[in-house]
């Protein structure tokens, strides 16, 4: 912004736009830039109606993430240029979102109205709770993204996710490439956690003797995004090959068998945010974690992880 904003006054003119745009290779007439700024204006008066005919940073960094993402998904049209034979079908998103009465689970398409409205649009806010819920009722639900990247990671998909959630660049690298070994880093607000899961795999050898000890690796990297809210959590589970590794004498291969394995473990989290509210009589107490859960915003969930 501070590029762009010429003048030093903490706003950007629509001359400053038009620049902007062209710097950052978005390449359009004057017409063009003219609409968007007028749009912008629009937006900015409907949040302040005194605003002049300028645009703030916040503004200004909402409109290059939709044009970033739109020209994600115009990936022929704009300076990025993708081949669609890169694309892997077997990649996908779980979007959950939920407070302490409600949880509501989708999973997003990548193409199509479904995911036009995943990547452009906000996450909708739960009707007002007649259950006695006393927490803040200014806070939005938090949303954990999960993406299956065991067959492999879309990087399309990923680029469009990066965008949305405003990932750093350092961080977008380390998924591409995938062989970071476990850290903690932050970057501005957001904290960015990469872990190995090791899981035992129990494999029936038909054997009277105990079948010898097979361990099947992959990695999560985990994204704690929103402070100071604290609402996102967003979760990359990817397959990690063990030929480099001292893992490989006990690797057991990457196999569906496996790596379902390590699946288990989003698939029992996701089952306890569905559960919710415990409440009182018969196995009550075995409910109360899961509701913890919802209580809590997404650091907490990037506890239980």
């Amino acid at each position: 912004f501070d590029r762009f904003d010429t003048d030093g006054d903490g706003h950007i003119t629509r001359s400053e736009l038009r620049a902007a745009l062209e710097f950052l290779g978005f390449r359009m007439n004057q017409d063009c830039g003219d609409q968007i700024f007028n749009h912008l204006a629009l937006r900015a008066k409907a949040d302040d109606a005194a605003a002049e005919e300028v645009l703030t940073p916040k503004v200004f960094q909402f409109m290059l993430k939709r044009m970033r993402l739109a020209e994600l998904f115009t990936p022929t049209a704009g300076v990025f240029k993708w081949d669609e034979r890169e694309a892997v079908s077997s990649c996908s998103i779980t979007a959950v979102d939920y407070d302490a009465e409600h949880c509501r689970v989708s999973e997003p398409l990548t193409e199509g109205e479904d995911g036009v409205n995943f990547f452009f649009g906000c996450r909708k806010p739960f009707p007002a709770t007649t259950r006695g819920f006393t927490g803040p009722v200014d806070q939005p639900p938090v949303r954990w993204v999960h993406v299956n990247a065991m067959k492999g990671l879309d990087r399309l998909t990923f680029l469009r996710l990066a965008v949305k959630y405003g990932v750093h660049p350092l961080a977008v690298d380390d998924v591409l490439d995938s062989r970071t070994s476990t850290k903690v880093d932050r970057y501005g607000n957001d904290y960015v956690v990469c872990l190995d899961i090791l899981c035992v795999v129990n494999r029936d050898t038909g054997s009277a003797e105990p079948p010898r000890v097979r361990i099947h690796r992959s990695h999560v990297t985990i994204f704690l995004i929103g402070p100071p809210k604290r609402d996102t959590l967003m979760t990359i589970h990817q397959e990690r090959g063990d030929k480099s590794s001292w893992l490989q004498m006990w690797a057991c291969g990457s196999d569906e068998e496996s790596s379902a394995e390590s699946g288990d473990l989003w698939k029992g989290m996701l089952s306890d945010l569905k559960r919710g509210r415990g409440g009182t009589g018969v196995g009550a107490e075995r409910r109360m974690p899961p509701m913890r859960m919802r209580e809590e915003r997404a650091d907490f969930l990037l506890y239980e992880v």
